[in-house]
């Protein structure tokens, strides 16, 4: 009887503990998917924000040049080219971020349903996460990356925009 009883309790012990794996990776994914989803928002927000204004300054900067006294000159161009070299960054980026935001979210939601069927064990779902996860934090810095550098850019140019019209 005695036998019986420590089989059960490991059968259950062991239940509870796979359980507790697929609610971690559960859970892991439902963090990863509102990461993805708030770096998205933040992308929307940076290009909105940061890089339609610096966008707009620099092309107006850009065409006052002419204007500028001589002694300015280099300085403002310098200004202007450290701009255009992060705005271009932004434009040619950008289109690739998204598609990587859209494939993280789809195989964020084809592990969590794989999970959910147990179609993949605990180690494999593991081993799909940590992929994930890594993927995941290169947007989200890349993210940060885009929204440093451009906020910076709009206010260097806001300035250089109120300079070039005194």
């Amino acid at each position: 009887m005695k036998n019986k009883v420590k089989i059960a309790l490991t059968f259950f012990i062991s239940l509870a503990f796979c359980a507790c794996q697929e609610q971690s990776a559960t859970n892991e994914i439902h963090k990863l998917q509102r990461q993805a989803k708030a770096d998205i928002k933040a992308m929307q927000h940076i290009e909105k924000e940061y890089y339609a204004e610096a966008n707009e300054d620099y092309h107006f900067c850009d065409s006052m040049l002419q204007f500028v006294p001589k002694e300015k000159l280099e300085e403002y161009f310098n200004t202007l080219n450290l701009a255009q070299a992060y705005l271009i960054q932004f434009q040619e980026v950008k289109p690739v971020m998204e598609r990587k935001f859209d494939y993280l979210q789809q195989q964020l939601e084809n592990l969590h349903n794989d999970i959910a069927t147990n179609y993949v064990n605990d180690s494999l779902a593991n081993i799909y996460l940590s992929d994930e996860q890594k993927v995941a934090d290169t947007l989200h810095e890349q993210v940060i990356y885009f929204s440093d550098r451009l906020s910076a850019q709009k206010n260097e140019l806001n300035s250089l925009r109120k300079a070039m019209k005194q």
